[in-house]
Order: C-alpha cells, then sequence, then structure tokens
C-alpha cells in the first residue's frame, strides 16, 4: 500500500468506537503547530463542523474498511506529495 491512502478511504482508528472517512491529507493543526497525514469526518454521517474532524497519522489506523478512488489523477497528485514530503525530509536531514 501507498504511503497515503486516497479520499474517501473508511478506515478504524485504534482504540476508537466510530469509523472515519479521510477527506484531507498533510494536515496541519492550528491550534499545535502539528502536522498530520489526515483529516476526517465521522462514518457515515459525514462533515458535522470542524470541531467533529479528527487529525491522525498511518500509525493510527488499526483496519482499513475501504479504498477511494484511485485514478490516475489521485496517483498522480499522490506521487507529487510524497516528492514533496522526501524533498523536505532530505532537507531536515542535511
Amino acid at each position: 500500500m501507498s504511503y497515503f491512502l486516497p479520499l474517501g478511504s473508511v478506515v478504524q482508528l485504534k482504540g476508537a468506537d466510530q469509523r472515519v472517512m479521510i477527506v484531507g491529507r498533510v494536515q496541519l493543526d492550528a491550534e499545535s503547530n502539528n502536522l498530520y497525514d489526515y483529516s476526517a469526518c465521522p462514518f457515515p454521517v459525514g462533515y458535522l463542523g470542524a470541531k467533529q474532524m479528527v487529525l491522525f497519522n498511518n500509525a493510527d489506523i488499526d483496519k482499513v474498511s475501504f479504498i477511494g478512488c484511485q485514478d490516475g489523477e489521485e496517483l498522480k497528485f499522490r506521487k507529487y506529495m510524497e516528492d514533496k514530503i522526501a524533498e523536505q525530509q532530505r532537507k531536515v536531514t542535511e
């Protein structure tokens, strides 16, 4: 599996009762300034407001229930994101 799941993917997070649907990737928490792999909304109810959004990383995923659309546009954008992240990581270690 690629590092990033596509938008629309539905996952169960470790220790959570309700599944969430991924709606964003490479998300910055404005309050803590922490960077997360994903933002998600409750599934199946959907977006209920900013306070119900969940920020998490790949390591927090317990189970993938559904993988979102993986067409050419998604694959191209995912590669772009992964290349940019790798570039940033190289700069940090230099």
